[in-house]
């Protein structure tokens, strides 16, 4: 799978920077670091959005503050 992303000069040179670090290219270390992001619990994330749209109002409230 390919996936393109933009990212700003910064962030691109710090990512060249801690690949060059590991000796492996910006590709290698972008794919190894996204591997390691953890799968997302359906269970917890259906219990979060359901409690978000009770208390929609709430939230929305206390956002404004």
């Amino acid at each position: 799978m390919s996936v393109t992303i933009e990212l700003s000069d910064e962030v691109l040179r710090r990512l060249e920077a801690v690949a060059a670090a590991r000796g492996v290219t910006v590709e290698e270390f972008a794919a190894q670091t996204l591997a390691r992001v953890p799968a997302v619990d359906a269970a917890f994330a259906g219990i979060v959005t359901e409690a978000i749209h009770q208390h929609r109002e709430i939230l929305d409230r206390l956002a404004d503050t």
